[in-house]
Protein backbone atom coordinates (compact mmCIF):
# COMPACT_ATOMS: atom_id res chain seq x y z
CA UNK A 1 0.00 0.00 0.00
CA UNK A 2 1.66 3.50 -1.00
CA UNK A 3 2.03 5.51 2.38
CA UNK A 4 -0.71 7.85 3.46
CA UNK A 5 -3.31 6.06 1.45
CA UNK A 6 -6.22 4.90 3.08
CA UNK A 7 -6.68 0.99 3.87
CA UNK A 8 -9.76 -0.33 3.07
CA UNK A 9 -11.52 -2.61 4.78
CA UNK A 10 -13.04 -4.55 2.36
CA UNK A 11 -12.64 -6.66 -0.71
CA UNK A 12 -14.37 -4.52 -3.18
CA UNK A 13 -12.97 -0.90 -1.60
CA UNK A 14 -9.37 -2.48 -2.29
CA UNK A 15 -10.07 -3.26 -5.76
CA UNK A 16 -11.56 -0.13 -6.31
CA UNK A 17 -8.25 1.60 -5.06
CA UNK A 18 -6.31 -0.64 -6.57
CA UNK A 19 -8.42 0.33 -9.75
CA UNK A 20 -7.79 4.12 -9.47
CA UNK A 21 -4.27 3.73 -8.79
CA UNK A 22 -3.90 1.61 -11.88
CA UNK A 23 -5.75 4.24 -14.13
CA UNK A 24 -6.60 7.25 -12.95
CA UNK A 25 -7.61 8.53 -16.19
CA UNK A 26 -10.62 6.63 -15.78
CA UNK A 27 -11.51 7.79 -12.48
CA UNK A 28 -14.11 10.26 -11.04
CA UNK A 29 -13.17 11.95 -7.60
CA UNK A 30 -16.03 13.61 -6.37
CA UNK A 31 -16.15 15.67 -3.07
CA UNK A 32 -18.47 17.64 -1.18
CA UNK A 33 -17.92 21.12 -0.16
CA UNK A 34 -19.09 21.97 3.29
CA UNK A 35 -17.39 19.56 5.38
CA UNK A 36 -14.84 18.94 3.00
CA UNK A 37 -13.31 21.63 0.81
CA UNK A 38 -14.63 24.07 3.77
CA UNK A 39 -14.94 23.77 7.76
CA UNK A 40 -18.62 23.52 9.06
CA UNK A 41 -19.71 27.21 10.02
CA UNK A 42 -22.86 28.18 11.23
CA UNK A 43 -23.41 31.04 8.72
CA UNK A 44 -23.41 29.32 5.11
CA UNK A 45 -22.28 32.45 3.58
CA UNK A 46 -19.45 32.40 5.79
CA UNK A 47 -17.86 29.17 4.79
CA UNK A 48 -14.74 28.98 2.60
CA UNK A 49 -12.59 26.49 1.44
CA UNK A 50 -9.42 25.44 3.05
CA UNK A 51 -6.26 27.58 1.82
CA UNK A 52 -5.04 24.44 0.06
CA UNK A 53 -8.49 22.97 -1.43
CA UNK A 54 -7.86 24.82 -4.96
CA UNK A 55 -4.08 23.10 -4.77
CA UNK A 56 -4.97 19.71 -4.40
CA UNK A 57 -7.98 19.95 -6.69
CA UNK A 58 -5.28 21.43 -9.20
CA UNK A 59 -2.87 18.63 -8.81
CA UNK A 60 -5.94 15.85 -9.03
CA UNK A 61 -7.52 17.45 -12.17
CA UNK A 62 -3.68 16.34 -13.75
CA UNK A 63 -4.39 12.76 -12.67
CA UNK A 64 -8.07 11.73 -12.36
CA UNK A 65 -10.03 11.28 -15.02
CA UNK A 66 -13.00 13.83 -13.59
CA UNK A 67 -13.28 16.02 -10.26
CA UNK A 68 -16.09 17.01 -9.31
CA UNK A 69 -17.81 19.18 -6.28
CA UNK A 70 -21.31 17.77 -5.47
CA UNK A 71 -22.84 20.54 -3.17
CA UNK A 72 -26.31 21.71 -1.76
CA UNK A 73 -25.61 25.18 -2.66
CA UNK A 74 -26.06 26.68 -5.68
CA UNK A 75 -22.90 25.82 -7.85
CA UNK A 76 -22.12 29.81 -8.62
CA UNK A 77 -22.26 30.16 -5.16
CA UNK A 78 -19.77 27.03 -4.57
CA UNK A 79 -17.24 28.21 -6.97
CA UNK A 80 -17.23 32.18 -5.46
CA UNK A 81 -17.01 30.53 -1.85
CA UNK A 82 -13.98 27.90 -2.98
CA UNK A 83 -12.21 30.14 -6.10
CA UNK A 84 -13.16 26.55 -7.66
CA UNK A 85 -12.99 28.56 -10.95
CA UNK A 86 -8.66 28.39 -10.89
CA UNK A 87 -9.37 24.39 -11.02
CA UNK A 88 -9.15 23.22 -14.56
CA UNK A 89 -11.67 21.16 -15.89
CA UNK A 90 -13.24 21.19 -12.40
CA UNK A 91 -16.77 19.55 -12.67
CA UNK A 92 -19.39 21.72 -10.21
CA UNK A 93 -23.04 19.50 -9.06
CA UNK A 94 -25.51 22.06 -7.56
CA UNK A 95 -28.34 21.90 -5.58
CA UNK A 96 -28.17 18.46 -5.18
CA UNK A 97 -27.35 17.94 -8.85
CA UNK A 98 -29.79 20.45 -10.24
CA UNK A 99 -26.90 22.28 -11.33
CA UNK A 100 -24.24 21.84 -13.56
CA UNK A 101 -20.86 24.24 -13.65
CA UNK A 102 -18.26 23.47 -15.84
CA UNK A 103 -15.59 25.82 -17.27
CA UNK A 104 -18.01 29.03 -16.46
CA UNK A 105 -20.85 27.56 -17.93
CA UNK A 106 -24.11 26.92 -15.78
CA UNK A 107 -26.48 24.72 -16.65
CA UNK A 108 -29.93 24.83 -14.85
CA UNK A 109 -33.11 23.35 -15.32
CA UNK A 110 -36.25 25.73 -14.01
CA UNK A 111 -36.57 27.02 -10.68
CA UNK A 112 -39.94 24.41 -9.85
CA UNK A 113 -43.26 26.90 -9.61
CA UNK A 114 -44.23 25.74 -5.98
CA UNK A 115 -40.77 27.57 -4.69
CA UNK A 116 -43.08 31.00 -5.12
CA UNK A 117 -45.86 29.73 -2.69
CA UNK A 118 -43.70 28.02 -0.51
CA UNK A 119 -42.09 31.53 0.32
CA UNK A 120 -45.58 32.53 0.78
CA UNK A 121 -46.41 30.06 3.20
CA UNK A 122 -43.71 29.04 4.77
CA UNK A 123 -43.95 32.09 7.66
CA UNK A 124 -47.21 30.79 8.18
CA UNK A 125 -46.59 27.26 8.66
CA UNK A 126 -44.09 28.47 11.03
CA UNK A 127 -45.95 30.45 13.38
CA UNK A 128 -48.69 28.07 13.43
CA UNK A 129 -46.10 25.21 14.76
CA UNK A 130 -44.93 27.55 17.25
CA UNK A 131 -41.41 27.99 15.89
CA UNK A 132 -39.04 28.83 19.04
CA UNK A 133 -36.69 31.86 18.64
CA UNK A 134 -33.49 31.03 16.66
CA UNK A 135 -35.21 29.50 13.81
CA UNK A 136 -34.07 31.10 10.82
CA UNK A 137 -34.45 30.32 6.96
CA UNK A 138 -32.46 30.93 3.60
CA UNK A 139 -33.30 31.25 0.04
CA UNK A 140 -31.52 28.71 -2.35
CA UNK A 141 -33.46 29.98 -5.19
CA UNK A 142 -34.55 26.69 -6.12
CA UNK A 143 -35.31 25.42 -2.78
CA UNK A 144 -35.66 27.14 0.77
CA UNK A 145 -34.04 26.03 3.60
CA UNK A 146 -35.16 26.24 7.33
CA UNK A 147 -32.38 26.27 9.80
CA UNK A 148 -32.60 25.25 13.58
CA UNK A 149 -28.82 25.01 14.72
CA UNK A 150 -29.56 28.71 16.34
CA UNK A 151 -32.48 27.32 18.34
CA UNK A 152 -31.89 26.63 22.08
CA UNK A 153 -32.62 23.07 21.16
CA UNK A 154 -32.13 22.48 17.62
CA UNK A 155 -33.32 18.78 17.94
CA UNK A 156 -36.27 19.55 19.00
CA UNK A 157 -36.96 22.33 17.02
CA UNK A 158 -36.27 20.56 13.97
CA UNK A 159 -38.59 17.32 15.32
CA UNK A 160 -41.61 20.75 16.10
CA UNK A 161 -41.09 21.44 12.84
CA UNK A 162 -41.19 18.55 10.71
CA UNK A 163 -44.99 17.64 10.42
CA UNK A 164 -45.76 21.45 9.00
CA UNK A 165 -43.00 21.68 7.26
CA UNK A 166 -43.92 18.49 5.48
CA UNK A 167 -47.19 19.55 4.40
CA UNK A 168 -45.78 22.56 3.40
CA UNK A 169 -43.55 20.48 0.73
CA UNK A 170 -46.33 18.55 -0.21
CA UNK A 171 -48.56 21.82 -1.21
CA UNK A 172 -45.95 23.12 -3.00
CA UNK A 173 -43.30 20.89 -4.04
CA UNK A 174 -43.56 17.21 -4.50
CA UNK A 175 -43.55 16.60 -0.59
CA UNK A 176 -39.97 16.10 -0.43
CA UNK A 177 -37.51 17.68 2.56
CA UNK A 178 -33.97 17.27 3.17
CA UNK A 179 -31.63 17.69 6.27
CA UNK A 180 -28.51 18.70 6.35
CA UNK A 181 -25.17 17.72 8.65
CA UNK A 182 -26.20 21.29 9.58
CA UNK A 183 -29.43 20.51 11.26
CA UNK A 184 -31.58 22.40 8.33
CA UNK A 185 -34.59 21.77 6.72
CA UNK A 186 -34.52 21.97 2.66
CA UNK A 187 -37.85 22.43 0.66
CA UNK A 188 -37.27 21.18 -3.02
CA UNK A 189 -38.97 20.81 -6.02
CA UNK A 190 -41.48 23.58 -5.32
CA UNK A 191 -42.73 25.17 -8.30
CA UNK A 192 -41.93 28.59 -9.09
CA UNK A 193 -45.43 29.95 -9.51
CA UNK A 194 -45.76 28.58 -5.85
CA UNK A 195 -42.24 30.66 -4.53
CA UNK A 196 -43.70 33.68 -3.42
CA UNK A 197 -46.72 32.38 -1.37
CA UNK A 198 -44.31 30.37 -0.04
CA UNK A 199 -42.19 33.58 1.34
CA UNK A 200 -45.29 34.84 2.30
CA UNK A 201 -45.84 32.19 4.67
CA UNK A 202 -42.22 32.07 6.12
CA UNK A 203 -43.08 35.73 6.65
CA UNK A 204 -46.19 35.37 8.95
CA UNK A 205 -44.45 32.41 11.06
CA UNK A 206 -41.29 35.59 11.37
CA UNK A 207 -38.68 33.33 9.31
CA UNK A 208 -37.64 36.30 7.14
CA UNK A 209 -35.84 35.67 4.14
CA UNK A 210 -34.65 38.92 3.76
CA UNK A 211 -32.48 39.98 6.69
CA UNK A 212 -29.64 42.30 7.53
CA UNK A 213 -26.40 41.59 7.82
CA UNK A 214 -26.52 41.57 11.54
CA UNK A 215 -29.66 39.11 11.88
CA UNK A 216 -27.69 36.96 9.24
CA UNK A 217 -24.23 37.01 10.78
CA UNK A 218 -25.35 36.33 14.60
CA UNK A 219 -24.27 33.33 16.05
CA UNK A 220 -25.14 32.47 19.65
CA UNK A 221 -24.33 29.49 22.03
CA UNK A 222 -27.29 28.21 24.62
CA UNK A 223 -26.03 30.83 27.38
CA UNK A 224 -26.90 30.49 31.22
CA UNK A 225 -30.37 29.69 30.63
CA UNK A 226 -29.18 26.18 29.49
CA UNK A 227 -25.57 25.51 30.09
CA UNK A 228 -23.79 25.06 33.68
CA UNK A 229 -20.65 25.90 32.06
CA UNK A 230 -21.66 30.07 30.64
CA UNK A 231 -21.31 33.03 32.89
CA UNK A 232 -23.43 34.74 30.60
CA UNK A 233 -26.69 35.44 29.21
CA UNK A 234 -26.43 34.80 25.17
CA UNK A 235 -29.70 34.67 23.40
CA UNK A 236 -31.34 37.17 24.43
CA UNK A 237 -28.80 39.60 24.25
CA UNK A 238 -27.78 38.54 20.72
CA UNK A 239 -31.53 39.14 19.75
CA UNK A 240 -31.14 42.25 21.73
CA UNK A 241 -27.95 43.63 20.38
CA UNK A 242 -28.48 42.54 16.38
CA UNK A 243 -31.97 44.49 17.29
CA UNK A 244 -29.59 47.76 18.13
CA UNK A 245 -27.60 47.32 15.46
CA UNK A 246 -30.34 47.13 12.93
CA UNK A 247 -31.37 50.58 14.28
CA UNK A 248 -28.27 52.16 14.95
CA UNK A 249 -26.30 51.11 11.18
CA UNK A 250 -29.44 50.44 8.77
CA UNK A 251 -28.11 49.02 5.94
CA UNK A 252 -25.26 48.35 6.68
CA UNK A 253 -23.62 46.80 3.43
CA UNK A 254 -20.86 44.35 4.88
CA UNK A 255 -21.50 40.85 5.87
CA UNK A 256 -20.25 40.01 9.17
CA UNK A 257 -20.00 37.45 11.96
CA UNK A 258 -21.03 38.28 15.10
CA UNK A 259 -20.67 35.47 17.37
CA UNK A 260 -21.48 35.56 20.96
CA UNK A 261 -20.38 32.92 23.48
CA UNK A 262 -20.68 32.48 27.36
CA UNK A 263 -17.78 31.13 28.53
CA UNK A 264 -13.94 30.79 27.48
CA UNK A 265 -15.12 27.51 25.90
CA UNK A 266 -15.84 28.66 22.76
CA UNK A 267 -19.47 27.06 21.84
CA UNK A 268 -20.45 30.30 20.24
CA UNK A 269 -17.00 30.39 17.80
CA UNK A 270 -16.21 33.57 19.15
CA UNK A 271 -12.34 33.32 17.69
CA UNK A 272 -13.93 32.76 14.25
CA UNK A 273 -16.20 35.82 14.25
CA UNK A 274 -15.34 39.47 12.24
CA UNK A 275 -16.63 40.23 15.90
CA UNK A 276 -16.36 37.89 18.89
CA UNK A 277 -17.56 38.75 22.25
CA UNK A 278 -16.35 36.04 25.46
CA UNK A 279 -18.85 36.50 28.43
CA UNK A 280 -17.73 37.56 31.83
CA UNK A 281 -18.91 39.26 35.23
CA UNK A 282 -17.47 42.11 36.23
CA UNK A 283 -18.79 45.02 38.86
CA UNK A 284 -20.85 48.18 37.36
CA UNK A 285 -22.02 50.54 40.25
CA UNK A 286 -21.48 47.78 42.45
CA UNK A 287 -23.43 45.16 41.08
CA UNK A 288 -22.17 42.20 39.13
CA UNK A 289 -23.45 42.11 35.81
CA UNK A 290 -22.66 40.30 32.94
CA UNK A 291 -20.02 41.35 30.52
CA UNK A 292 -18.54 40.71 26.94
CA UNK A 293 -14.63 39.94 26.12
CA UNK A 294 -13.93 41.50 22.50
CA UNK A 295 -12.13 39.69 19.60
CA UNK A 296 -12.13 40.90 16.06
CA UNK A 297 -10.82 39.65 12.53
CA UNK A 298 -11.47 35.47 12.99
CA UNK A 299 -12.24 33.69 9.93
CA UNK A 300 -12.27 30.14 8.42
CA UNK A 301 -11.75 29.02 4.79
CA UNK A 302 -9.35 30.77 2.18
CA UNK A 303 -8.86 33.65 4.72
CA UNK A 304 -8.50 31.74 7.78
CA UNK A 305 -7.13 33.58 11.49
CA UNK A 306 -7.72 32.89 14.75
CA UNK A 307 -9.76 36.82 16.02
CA UNK A 308 -7.18 39.13 17.82
CA UNK A 309 -8.38 39.73 21.56
CA UNK A 310 -8.12 43.40 21.57
CA UNK A 311 -7.95 43.76 25.61
CA UNK A 312 -11.15 45.39 25.77
CA UNK A 313 -14.27 44.30 27.82
CA UNK A 314 -17.72 46.14 28.41
CA UNK A 315 -20.82 45.46 30.62
CA UNK A 316 -23.74 43.68 28.07
CA UNK A 317 -25.85 46.89 28.04
CA UNK A 318 -22.39 49.08 26.75
CA UNK A 319 -21.64 46.68 24.00
CA UNK A 320 -23.83 47.76 21.17
CA UNK A 321 -21.99 51.49 21.75
CA UNK A 322 -18.80 50.22 21.63
CA UNK A 323 -19.97 47.58 18.43
CA UNK A 324 -21.62 51.09 16.85
CA UNK A 325 -18.23 53.40 17.33
CA UNK A 326 -16.22 50.98 16.06
CA UNK A 327 -18.07 50.06 12.54
CA UNK A 328 -18.42 53.79 11.90
CA UNK A 329 -14.89 54.00 12.67
CA UNK A 330 -14.65 51.13 9.62
CA UNK A 331 -17.09 53.65 7.91
CA UNK A 332 -15.33 56.92 7.93
CA UNK A 333 -11.92 54.93 7.37
CA UNK A 334 -11.85 52.84 4.88
CA UNK A 335 -10.52 52.57 1.72
CA UNK A 336 -11.99 51.80 -1.80
CA UNK A 337 -13.54 48.19 -2.08
CA UNK A 338 -12.18 47.50 1.76
CA UNK A 339 -14.21 44.34 3.30
CA UNK A 340 -14.36 45.15 6.89
CA UNK A 341 -12.07 41.74 7.19
CA UNK A 342 -9.13 43.43 5.76
CA UNK A 343 -9.79 46.92 7.86
CA UNK A 344 -8.91 44.92 11.06
CA UNK A 345 -5.83 43.01 9.66
CA UNK A 346 -4.33 46.36 8.95
CA UNK A 347 -5.64 48.55 12.00
CA UNK A 348 -3.74 47.93 15.26
CA UNK A 349 -5.18 46.79 18.28
CA UNK A 350 -4.88 50.15 19.98
CA UNK A 351 -6.30 52.04 17.75
CA UNK A 352 -9.78 49.57 17.44
CA UNK A 353 -9.39 49.30 21.24
CA UNK A 354 -10.33 53.11 21.27
CA UNK A 355 -13.26 53.24 18.88
CA UNK A 356 -14.72 50.43 20.80
CA UNK A 357 -14.36 52.35 24.08
CA UNK A 358 -14.52 55.97 22.35
CA UNK A 359 -11.15 57.31 24.49
CA UNK A 360 -7.62 55.73 24.57
CA UNK A 361 -7.27 52.78 27.55
CA UNK A 362 -5.17 50.61 28.57
CA UNK A 363 -5.54 46.88 27.81
CA UNK A 364 -7.08 44.26 30.27
CA UNK A 365 -5.84 41.04 30.21
CA UNK A 366 -8.50 38.64 29.28
CA UNK A 367 -10.17 36.46 32.24
CA UNK A 368 -7.92 32.98 32.66
CA UNK A 369 -9.89 30.15 31.57
CA UNK A 370 -11.33 27.41 34.59
CA UNK A 371 -8.81 24.22 35.07
CA UNK A 372 -9.67 21.87 31.92
CA UNK A 373 -11.88 23.99 30.06
CA UNK A 374 -10.96 26.91 26.78
CA UNK A 375 -8.61 24.13 25.26
CA UNK A 376 -9.76 25.03 21.98
CA UNK A 377 -8.97 28.97 22.07
CA UNK A 378 -5.92 30.23 21.22
CA UNK A 379 -2.86 30.03 23.65
CA UNK A 380 -4.73 28.22 26.16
Amino acid sequence: MTPGLPSPRTEAGKAGLAALLRTPSRALIALDFDGTLSPIVDDPAAARAHPGAVGALRRLSRLAGTVAVITGRAAPAAVELGGLDQVPGLLVLGQYGRQRWESGTLTSPPVPPGVAAARQQLPGVLSAAGAPGGIWTEDKGDALAVHTRRAADPQQALDQLRGPLADLAERYGNGELRTTIMQNIIVVNVPNAKTAELVVALNSMELQVDVSAFWRGAIACTGTEFCKLAISETKGFSKWLVSEMEERLPGFDQQIKLHVTGCTNSCGQHWIADIGLEGKKIKKDGQLVDAFYFCVGGAVGRFARTARPLGFRAAADEVPDAIERLLRGYLDAREPGEDLRAYFARTDDDSLRAQLAGTVVEPVERDAPPVGAGRHAPGE
